[in-house]
């Protein structure tokens, strides 16, 4: 990811999609967001139904991006950063 580089971060002044840039869904990010969120009590589960990412709707991404904020902020990290967090775990 670009934004990760600092000096092509900086020549192209990419900080400032910080805020704004989603985490990437798949399956492995799926598992570990609803797994702390669980362990957060944040979440119930029929609103989070497991997904296949071709069929994945606006409503449903928007919910997992909703927690993956949740989970973002109490790390203190950008959201779009956030699938190295959960990726690292392996």
């Amino acid at each position: 990811m670009a934004l990760l580089n600092r000096f092509i971060s900086s020549e192209y002044r990419l900080n400032r999609l910080k805020t704004v840039l989603e985490v990437p869904l798949d399956s492995t990010v799926q598992k570990r967001l609803m797994a702390w969120g669980k362990q957060q009590n944040l979440i119930d589960p029929g609103n989070f139904p497991p997904f296949r990412i071709r069929a994945l709707d606006k409503e449903h991404s928007d919910r997992y991006q909703e927690l993956a904020q949740q989970m973002a902020e109490s790390l203190k990290i950008p959201r779009g950063f956030l699938d190295i967090v959960l990726w690292g775990k392996r």
